[in-house]
């Protein structure tokens, strides 16, 4: 990773969150910011920037987690072994961890902005909906019950992802692979959520 481009990039953002930045340099500013969305290092450069303890300001972490986002849509490829600019299976597993990391950062008792969280949360369905529940990821559910206990607040970050999966998968339709394996992640749902005995039932 190249710190330099990592200094262009907060410059980049400065100038277009800036109030009396000239439009022709907002413009290219922001082509600057999104030129790093196609470099094949996009997701590193994004957790970089998003990491708490790096102490960016919450706009340049916020850029980072779209830097994940477009990586995680974009250059996703079902396969275990990934094509030219493209992430496989095995490269989303670390990023996975790399993203729970962030997440685990953000939502504890101090307080992070919310936009921050919530875009985490995005992050974390986007991945669920890509690797649960196959092998990939069997014990998803049992890590987000163990969450569940810890505190207030990873409580309200467990039912925050699994709400915002069910919108993903009930409500927007926005994530063509979420509509690819609707079924599949349904039938998980109501396996982790429900009962034993009612899903004896069904």
């Amino acid at each position: 990773m190249d710190i330099s481009v990592v200094q262009r990039v907060i410059q980049a953002l400065e100038l277009v969150y800036a109030p009396d930045t000239p439009v022709n340099e907002r413009k290219a500013a922001e082509s600057a910011c999104q030129q790093l969305k196609d470099d094949a290092q996009a997701s590193a450069y994004g957790v970089y920037l998003a990491t708490q303890s790096n102490e960016f300001p919450p706009m340049v972490r916020h850029f980072g987690l779209q830097l994940i986002e477009h990586a995680i849509k974009y250059r996703f490829s079902t396969g275990k072994t990934a094509s030219k600019g493209k992430m496989s299976a095995d490269d989303l597993l670390q990023l996975r961890t790399q993203i729970w990391e962030l997440v685990f950062a953000s939502w504890t008792d101090t307080q992070d902005p919310q936009y921050i969280r919530e875009k985490l949360v995005s992050l974390v369905v986007m991945l669920i909906i890509r690797l649960w529940p196959c092998a990939q990821w069997a014990d998803l559910s049992a890590q987000l019950m163990q969450l569940y206990t810890q505190s207030d607040v990873r409580r309200e970050l467990v039912l925050r992802i699994w709400q915002t999966l069910g919108e993903e998968l009930l409500v927007y339709d926005r994530d063509t692979i979420a509509a690819v394996r609707k079924h599949e992640l349904t039938n998980g749902i109501i396996g982790a959520l429900l009962p034993q005995s009612a899903v004896a039932m069904l």
